[in-house]
C-alpha cells in the first residue's frame, strides 16, 4: 500500500490529540514536537482534517485543536480517506494489464485492497491510541506516540 507522508503525518497527529483528549486544544506546536513533525507541514496536514469535520480548531492565544469526535468514532480508515482519497490503493493493482489473462490477477488485488480498507476502517484511533500506551508500558518509557 502507498501511504504518503501526509497520511503519516496526520495518523500520528490524529493520534497525538486521540491520547492527549481533554478539554482544552493542544496547539500544533506541541504535537509537531512530540512527533518530531515540521510545524509548517503539519499546519497543511491539519487542514483537510478540520475541512472534513474529523477535528476542529479553536483560535486564540491558547487555543489549538482538538478531535471533534470522540477517538472512538474516528477510523483510521476515515482519517486516510480525508487525507489521501482514492490515491490510497495497493501499489501493485496499478500496475496490472486491463486486458487478456494476466488481467485476472487484478481481481487478487482487488480483494486486498477491500481487505486493507476493512481493517483500516475496523481501527479506531481510540484502539491505536491504546496500543501505544501498551507498548510505552512494556518497554517502561514515556508514553509517546
Amino acid at each position: 500500500m502507498k501511504v504518503t507522508t501526509k497520511s503519516a503525518y496526520g495518523l500520528l497527529a490524529a493520534l497525538d490529540l486521540a491520547a492527549r483528549q481533554a478539554d482544552s486544544p493542544i496547539q500544533l506546536r506541541e504535537i509537531a514536537k512530540r512527533q518530531g513533525i515540521p510545524l509548517k507541514y503539519l499546519e497543511q496536514v491539519m487542514t483537510p482534517l478540520k475541512t472534513s469535520g474529523l477535528v476542529r480548531g479553536v483560535r486564540g492565544a491558547r487555543g489549538g485543536y482538538l478531535l471533534a469526535r470522540p477517538p472512538k468514532a474516528i477510523s483510521a480508515g476515515e482519517l486516510l480517506r480525508v487525507l489521501e482519497g482514492s490515491r490510497v490503493t495497493p501499489v501493485l493493482r496499478r500496475r496490472l494489464p486491463t486486458s487478456g489473462e494476466e488481467a485476472g490477477s487484478r481481481e487478487v488485488w482487488e480483494d486486498v485492497e477491500r481487505s486493507v480498507w476493512a481493517l483500516l476502517d475496523g481501527i479506531t484511533l481510540e484502539e491505536l491510541a491504546q496500543r501505544c500506551r501498551q507498548r510505552s508500558k512494556a518497554k517502561g518509557g514515556m508514553f509517546y506516540i
